[in-house]
C-alpha cells in the first residue's frame, strides 16, 4: 500500500510518496510482550499479578517466577529495580539479572491520603525509587511515600500527597500490565487502590437489606448523580448519628436501626453505594469541628469523574459539604474502614 507524507523543508511543503504494506502494519499490531530472561519472567508474573487484583479487588500474596514464589516485599523491591531498569536501559533491561533484597514492608494502609486519581509515568519512576532508597538505607520498606505535592482542602488546608506501601504496589502491578499490553510505559495510570465497588468488612453489599433499601432510595433515578444524591439524602434524613467509638454495627444493622455513629452511618452508605455501582470509600481525620477536634469518619462517592465528599452525620450537612471546617489531621483513605 503506498502511502503519502507531507514534508516541511525552508518553508516548502510537498508530498512523498513511499510504500507500506497492510502486512507490516498489521505485524505493528500483533506485537506481543516476550520474556527471554529472568528480569522479563518477573514483568510477566507483575502483569499476572494485576490480573488477579482486577478480578478479585486485592493483589496476591505472591508471585511465581521460574518455579519460585516470590511474597509481596519481594515482589515490590523487584518493581522497584525493574522500573529504574527499564527507565534507564529501554533496550537492554532483560540482560543482567536483577538482585532482589529481603526487605520487609508494611500491611497497614493507614496514612495513604494521596489525592489525584491518576499518577504520571514520571511519578511512578520517583515513587519506585524513592521507596528502594529508603529501603537500602533502612532495612524495609517506608509505611508511606510522601510526594512533594500537596491535598489541598476546600478552605486551603494542605495534607501530604501520601501512598502506603500496599497501594503503591498496586500502582506498580498496574504499570507492569500496561507495559506488558502495549511494550511501552504509558504516560500516566490509574492511582485508586480499589475499585471501591467490592463488599469489604461490615459494608454487606450483597445483603438482601442493604440491596432493598438501596433499590427504594433510587428507583425511578435515571443519572449517576441523582442516585448518589438520594443515598446520601436517605442515609442524612432516615438515620440518627449515636455516639459511641468505632464499628459496632456494620452496614446491615445500622440500615435496620435506623442509626450509628460515623463509622457505622458510613458503612451504611459506602454499602449501598457500591451496591448501587457508585464508587465509594472511607475517609478518616481529625476533622475540626466549632469548639473542638474531633476523630471522624465520613464518605466520598465517585460520581461523573469527581469525588464528593459525603457526611450522614449531621442533618446540616449536604451533597459535597460539610459542617466540620477541615481536616487537623488526615490519617487516609480507605477501601475497608479498618476499625
Amino acid at each position: 500500500m503506498k502511502r503519502l507524507l507531507l514534508l516541511a523543508f525552508a518553508g516548502l511543503s510537498f508530498f512523498v510518496c513511499c510504500s507500506g504494506s497492510d502486512d507490516d502494519q498489521t505485524e505493528e499490531k500483533n506485537k506481543a510482550f516476550v520474556p527471554d530472561s529472568f528480569n522479563g519472567y518477573f514483568v510477566e508474573a507483575l502483569a499476572s499479578a494485576y490480573k488477579t487484583f482486577e478480578e478479585t479487588d486485592e493483589l496476591p500474596s505472591y508471585v511465581n517466577v521460574e518455579g519460585i514464589n516470590y511474597n509481596k516485599s519481594k515482589y515490590v523491591a523487584a518493581s522497584c529495580l525493574l522500573i529504574g531498569k527499564m527507565a534507564g536501559s529501554p533496550e537492554t533491561w532483560q540482560e543482567d539479572r536483577i538482585d532482589i533484597p529481603s526487605v520487609a514492608g508494611s500491611v497497614s494502609d493507614k496514612n495513604d491520603t494521596f489525592d489525584p486519581d491518576f499518577i504520571s509515568s514520571e511519578e511512578v519512576q520517583w515513587l519506585a525509587s524513592t521507596i528502594l532508597a529508603y529501603a537500602e538505607s533502612n532495612g524495609a520498606f517506608p509505611n508511606y511515600c510522601a510526594f512533594p505535592t500537596y491535598y489541598v482542602e476546600s478552605d486551603g488546608t494542605k495534607h501530604e500527597n501520601r501512598l502506603t506501601f500496599n497501594n503503591s504496589a498496586v500502582i506498580f502491578c498496574r504499570y507492569f500490565s500496561e507495559y506488558v499490553k502495549n511494550l511501552a510505559f504509558p504516560g500516566k495510570v490509574s492511582s485508586w487502590q480499589s475499585d471501591f465497588l467490592h463488599k469489604e468488612s461490615n459494608c454487606e453489599t450483597d445483603n438482601e437489606v442493604v440491596v432493598g433499601t438501596m433499590n427504594s432510595i433510587i428507583s425511578g433515578k435515571t443519572t449517576t448523580l441523582a442516585k448518589a444524591e438520594a443515598l446520601f439524602n436517605y442515609s442524612r434524613d432516615k438515620w440518627e448519628w449515636q455516639d459511641y467509638p468505632n464499628t459496632v454495627k456494620g452496614s446491615v444493622k445500622t440500615i435496620n436501626e435506623k442509626g450509628g455513629n460515623c463509622c457505622d452511618l458510613s458503612h451504611a452508605l459506602i454499602a449501598m453505594s457500591r451496591a448501587a455501582g457508585i464508587p465509594a470509600r472511607y475517609m478518616h481525620g481529625q476533622c475540626q469541628f466549632s469548639t473542638s477536634v474531633i476523630g471522624h469518619v465520613f464518605v466520598e462517592l465517585f460520581v461523573d469523574g469527581k469525588w464528593y465528599i459525603c457526611d450522614p452525620s449531621n442533618n446540616n450537612n449536604t451533597f459535597g459539604k460539610h459542617n466540620w471546617s477541615h481536616m487537623a489531621t488526615f490519617n487516609g483513605r480507605y477501601k475497608e474502614l479498618p476499625f
